[in-house]
């Protein structure tokens, strides 16, 4: 009987991000290396495949199984939402899928594998049921599908959730010193080796698109950073160079920082605050690495209020990231609208405290990757109230304007969802 290395894997990571609210994607590039390029692809598909399709994935188990769905040991509930994937989402051989997950699963529960079995084959017997909830089609949560009819009709929570269906890229710019045509050229000769598909874009100046990772092509790692258009993009919001002191009040794993000073060429001096103990280690080896002129403090954001007063704030703020659900479909079954009026009071706190470190004429930069007016531009209504100021029209391509924020559309750009509003303190 064949299984397979990635199945097993599979099983393993969905495991840590579905029992353990692990997170899928560094689970994925870690083990994902282990593996040749037929496997790796493979293993990808199967988890965003079977995280992505969970909502409807669990209506169709607990129609065949007649116990209670929760109390499923949770090795056994794991491994039949993974052989339903590739059962009814991957479309793969019907049999083979079958005798492969029921051999897995025995070596570890011989009762279960029998449970696994009867199931998958009860289920291509009888066959799957049409769902009319288009919410359980598209295995958004009910609550989240209604939110974005109500908010944007319709057309848009329709577009959305295909939109979460679609496979994303990956986006990159480059990092150089000196020789940018060295460079450019390294890297797209070295995709032009595999063969792999990769575009160039004139906005971002800097960014390249392709479906395969910069390290698949052999890419030398000081030549590029990960970012998503939608973040690059944001960045170009306005002309930042007579800045010289900034505050990144919630800056790991730093990108934004990264991407400020490069375009300033190192001369801005950044203050980054974060929180997290383990995410501060992180911000401190990027800062190390690209040679950020600056400090890192592990702290608070909400409550740290530095002595020095600030040219520009950055507030790459904590959101729901509904926006980049595409690469992160965990986040997806972990929100609640209860997260998102928390977030959307915490977001309230940095944006108040910002304001009270920024000097008069700075200007507070405020960024999420979310879709929800709570979190986004219904903020301009709490800050009215307290500061003067007035919003910076951003200085960005049409596509990527929306009522004077920048807003760039995950649906349209093939990206995440960025939203960003720039306020100038009076």
């Amino acid at each position: 009987m064949n299984i397979t290395d990635e199945r097993i894997l599979t099983l393993f990571i969905l495991q840590r991000v579905l029992e353990e609210n692990a997170f899928l994607s560094p689970l994925l590039l870690y083990h994902s290396k282990k593996l040749d390029f037929k496997k790796r692809k493979f293993l990808q598909k199967l988890c965003y495949e079977t995280l992505k399709n969970l909502i409807f994935i669990d209506h169709i188990i607990k129609i065949f199984y007649k116990g209670k769905f929760d109390k499923l040991e949770p090795f056994v509930r794991t491994a039949l939402r993974v052989s339903l994937t590739e059962l009814l989402i991957l479309k793969r051989k019907p049999y083979a899928v079958c005798d492969s997950w029921v051999e897995i699963v025995k070596k570890r529960n011989i009762g279960a594998s029998k449970l696994v079995n009867g199931i998958l084959r009860n289920i291509l017997r009888k066959g799957v049921p049409e769902f009319e909830e288009e919410w359980i089609k598209y295995s958004i949560p009910r609550w989240l599908f209604k939110k974005l009819e109500r908010d944007f009709g319709k057309d848009f929570a329709l577009n959305f959730a295909k939109w979460y269906h679609s496979e994303p890229p990956y986006y990159f710019r480059i990092y150089f010193k000196g020789d940018e045509n060295k460079v450019r050229q390294e890297i797209e000769n070295s995709y032009l080796k595999k063969d792999f598909p990769l575009s160039r874009f004139s906005f971002p100046p800097y960014c390249y698109k392709s479906f395969y990772h910069p390290w698949e092509a052999d890419i030398e790692e000081n030549y590029y950073y990960v970012q998503d258009f939608s973040s690059q993009a944001v960045m170009h919001y306005y002309d930042f160079k007579n800045i010289k002191y900034v505050w990144d009040m919630t800056s790991a794993p730093g990108g934004k920082s990264l991407y400020l000073s490069f375009l300033l060429n190192n001369k801005v001096k950044i203050l980054a605050t974060e929180l997290r103990k383990g995410r501060v280690k992180i911000l401190k080896e990027n800062f190390e690495k690209y040679r950020i002129k600056g400090w890192v403090v592990n702290a608070d954001a909400t409550q740290f209020l530095p002595e020095k007063e600030f040219d520009l704030i950055v507030i790459d703020a904590p959101c729901s990231g509904l926006g980049t659900i595409r690469k992160k479909p965990e986040i997806l079954l972990r929100m609640t609208p209860e997260k998102i009026k928390k977030l959307s009071r915490l977001q309230e706190k940095l944006i108040d405290n910002g304001f009270k470190a920024l000097k008069k004429g700075g200007y507070l930069f405020y960024i999420t990757c979310t879709i929800t007016r709570e979190e986004n531009q219904g903020h301009i209504q709490n800050i009215a109230g307290k500061f003067d100021f007035e919003l910076t029209e951003p200085k960005v391509p049409e596509f990527l304007i929306s009522n004077n924020y920048f807003f760039c559309n995950g649906i349209e750009m093939d990206s995440d969802f960025m939203f960003g509003m720039l306020l100038k303190k009076l």
